[in-house]
């Protein structure tokens, strides 16, 4: 939030937390009840890389470590974005179906690696 804020250039910054056992009354959790309902009996899996590609994943563990192998391999890169590109458009198809007071849920594409970089840029000053 202080990112945002700070990339933002807002002159206000309010967070709320609602009560406990009041979740009816937080529309975030209604929103993700119906998400639950969506995807209620429903398996991932990313579709198969190339053999090299997925040896040199095998060995990365952590999210940061997946982070610097793709910044190291380009191709290995290339590979993640495209395994996981049916699974990003299976969600996308199965959370385009769902409506909360007749109000069809919106669809954001995923940031895109500059504008992930451009927002945490304020943590670099």
């Amino acid at each position: 939030m202080i990112a945002l804020f700070l990339k933002g250039n807002f002159d206000f910054l309010a967070a709320v937390r609602t009560a406990p056992y009041h979740s009816w009354a937080n529309p975030a959790e209604r929103i993700m009840s119906i998400l639950n309902l969506a995807l209620q009996g429903v398996a991932l899996k990313q579709e198969d890389m190339s053999e090299l590609s997925e040896q040199a994943f095998e060995k990365l563990k952590t999210l940061s470590e997946i982070r610097e192998g793709a910044i190291s391999n380009l191709h290995l890169k290339e590979e993640l974005i495209k395994s996981i590109k049916i699974t990003q458009e299976f969600l996308e198809n199965r959370t385009s179906r769902l409506s909360l007071h007749d109000l069809k849920f919106k669809i954001a594409s995923p940031a895109i690696e500059t504008e992930i970089d451009s927002l945490f840029e304020v943590f670099l000053y």
